[in-house]
C-alpha cells in the first residue's frame, strides 16, 4: 500500500525534474551552436534546436552517429572517426557538414567523452560552433595575389569587405589602425557582432539599422561621404568619413559590400579652429568699433571733468567729479583691452629680451597674487630676443597670472618659463618650418578647466566667474595681443 507521504515526495521529484529539464532546454536554446549529447553507447543522440537553423535539419533526424556520418564531408570523415574512436577524453575538430540546401558549413567542434563505472559504453558531449564565415574570409584572403595584397595594404583608407549577409570577409591593416583593433580579429564577424563605437555628429550613437552597411544592404544603394564620431577601444576619439559601394554578381544580386573610411580627425580639428578664429574675428571687429567710439566719448567726459575740477573748490561737488574721473579711467582701461583684442590699438614693438621683462615683473606679480601663491621664473640658457611692444608683453603676462590666481583660491604655485623653439621642432600650434620661436609658458597648479569651457576661453566677454567679478576680456586680450604681434597662443589643462 502506497503511503501518501511517498506519493507527495515522488510528485515533488517529478516537478523538480521537469523544472531542471526546462532550464536545460532554455540553456541549450540560448547557445548559438549545435549542442549534442549521448548518454552512453546505446542511447540516442540528443541535439539542440539550433541544428535546424544552422544546418536545416530537425533534431529528430540526427539521433544516431550513422545519421551524422552521412553529413560529414568525405575528406573530413576519417579524421573525425579517428578522434571519436580514439583514447582521448576530450578533443577539438574543424570539419564540414552538409546543409539541407546542399551547401557546406564549417564547424569547430569541442567534444568530451562520458565514461561510466557501471560497464556501460561511453557517451559523448559536444558543442559545434559555425565558423563558415571565418573560413570564407581566410579563403578570400588566400585567393588574393601578392600584388593585390600589396595594393590593399598600401591604401591610406581603411577597407572592409562584407559578404551579402554583412559578415566581414576582408579587412586591410589600415582599417585596424583607424578603428584601433586587430584587423585579423575583424574577419568573420557577423553584422550584429561588428559594432564599432560610432555616433552621429550630435553624439547620438548609431543604431544597428542606421549603420551604413545595413542601409546599403537593405536599400541596394551605396552610401557616401558620411562623417561619424569614433571612439576606439583604448578610449581615444576621432572622426572618420565613410563610403560604401555595392558589388553585384552576374545576375545583379548583391555579392559583397565594400566599406572605405578615412581618418579625418585632423581635418575636423582644423575646421573647428577656423570657425573659432572667424568667430573671434567677427566679435573683435564689433568690439573694436564699439571701443573706438566709446573711447572718443570718454575723452570728452575726461575733458569736461578736468575743466570742472579746475573751476570747483574743495567740497562735495568736487569729490563727485573726482569719482567721474576715476570711473572714466577704469573705462579707459577696459576700452584699451577691447582695442588690444581687436588689434586696433597702435603697438610700438621693439626687440627685447623676454626673460628680462618677466624678471622685472616678478616683484609686482608677487604682490598681485598674494603670499599664498609662489611665483617663480625659469629661463633656458641663451633665450632669444623677440620683437614686441614691451607694455603689451607685460599685459599678457599679468593677465595670464591673474587668471591663474583665480584658479587657485586656496593657494598654489605659478611658474613662468621661457625657451627657444627652433625651426623643425613641433610645439604649441606654430609652424615649425616658418622660423625660430621663443616660447613663454605660464603653468599653474590650479583646479583645471572643463573640456567644454576650454574651447571658449579666448572668446571676449566669456567668463565662468560670478557677475561683477570678471569682464571676460583677460584671455581675449591675451589672444589679441599675441596674434597682433605675430605669435600663437594655445592652452592645455588637466582637471584635478
Amino acid at each position: 500500500m502506497a503511503h501518501p507521504a511517498d506519493d507527495q515526495h515522488h510528485e515533488a521529484l517529478e516537478v523538480d525534474l521537469r523544472a531542471r529539464e526546462e532550464r536545460l532546454r532554455r540553456t541549450l536554446e540560448g547557445i548559438d551552436a549545435i549542442v549534442s549529447f549521448k548518454e552512453d553507447a546505446d542511447a540516442p543522440v540528443i541535439v539542440s534546436p539550433q541544428v535546424e537553423r544552422i544546418l536545416g535539419y530537425p533534431p529528430e533526424m540526427l539521433t544516431t552517429f550513422e545519421a551524422w556520418d552521412t553529413l560529414i564531408h568525405p575528406d573530413d570523415l576519417d579524421r573525425c572517426n579517428a578522434a571519436w574512436s580514439g583514447p582521448d577524453i576530450s578533443w577539438e575538430l574543424q570539419y564540414r557538414l552538409r546543409r539541407a540546401d546542399g551547401g557546406w558549413t564549417w564547424v569547430f567542434d569541442r567534444c568530451r567523452r562520458i565514461l561510466h563505472e557501471d560497464g556501460r559504453g561511453p557517451g559523448m558531449f559536444g558543442v559545434a560552433v559555425d565558423i563558415t564565415a571565418q573560413h570564407e574570409a581566410a579563403d578570400a584572403r588566400d585567393r588574393l595575389t601578392e600584388a593585390q595584397r600589396g595594393i590593399l595594404e598600401a591604401m591610406a583608407e581603411g577597407i572592409i569587405v562584407h559578404d551579402a549577409t554583412g559578415a566581414i570577409i576582408l579587412a586591410n591593416h589600415r582599417a585596424g589602425t583607424i578603428l584601433g583593433v586587430d584587423p585579423d580579429a575583424l574577419l568573420g564577424q557577423a553584422l550584429h557582432d561588428f559594432t564599432p563605437d560610432v555616433s552621429h555628429e550630435d553624439g547620438t550613437p548609431y543604431a544597428l539599422e542606421e549603420r551604413l552597411i545595413t542601409r546599403a544592404l537593405r536599400s541596394g544603394r551605396p552610401q557616401r561621404d558620411v562623417s561619424m564620431r569614433l571612439t576606439r577601444p583604448d578610449g581615444s576619439r576621432g572622426w572618420i568619413r565613410v563610403n560604401t559601394e555595392l558589388i553585384r554578381d552576374a545576375g545583379g544580386a548583391i555579392a559583397s559590400v565594400v566599406s572605405t573610411f578615412t581618418d579625418v580627425s585632423v581635418e575636423r580639428e582644423l575646421e573647428e579652429q577656423l570657425r573659432q578664429a572667424q568667430r573671434l574675428e567677427a566679435v573683435g571687429l564689433l568690439a573694436g568699433g564699439i571701443a573706438h567710439d566709446f573711447n572718443n566719448m570718454l575723452a570728452a567726459i575726461r575733458g569736461y571733468s578736468d575743466l570742472a575740477l579746475e573751476l570747483l573748490p574743495e567740497g562735495e561737488a568736487r569729490r563727485d567729479i573726482l569719482q567721474v574721473v576715476h570711473a572714466a579711467e577704469r573705462a579707459t582701461v577696459l576700452t584699451r583691452q577691447l582695442l588690444a583684442f581687436s588689434r586696433r590699438q597702435e603697438l610700438t614693438p621693439r626687440v627685447l629680451d623676454p626673460a628680462a621683462v618677466i624678471d622685472g615683473l616678478l616683484p609686482m606679480l608677487a604682490r598681485l597674487l598674494g603670499d599664498h601663491i609662489a611665483v617663480t621664473a625659469v629661463h633656458a640658457p641663451d633665450v632669444g630676443c623677440v620683437r614686441v611692444d614691451p607694455g603689451q608683453l607685460e599685459q599678457v603676462i599679468v593677465n595670464l597670472a591673474v587668471n591663474s590666481r583665480d584658479a587657485m583660491p586656496d593657494g598654489g604655485s605659478l611658474e613662468i618659463t621661457t625657451s627657444n623653439l627652433l625651426g623643425g621642432e613641433p610645439g604649441d600650434g606654430v609652424d615649425p618650418d616658418a622660423a625660430d620661436w621663443v616660447r613663454i609658458r605660464v603653468t599653474d597648479s590650479g583646479c583645471g578647466i572643463e573640456p567644454g569651457v576650454l574651447t571658449r576661453i579666448f572668446e571676449p566677454f566669456f567668463t565662468t566667474k560670478e557677475v561683477g567679478k570678471g569682464t571676460g576680456l583677460g584671455l581675449a586680450t591675451v589672444y589679441g595681443i599675441v596674434s597682433a604681434s605675430g605669435g600663437r597662443v594655445s592652452v592645455t589643462s588637466t582637471q584635478g
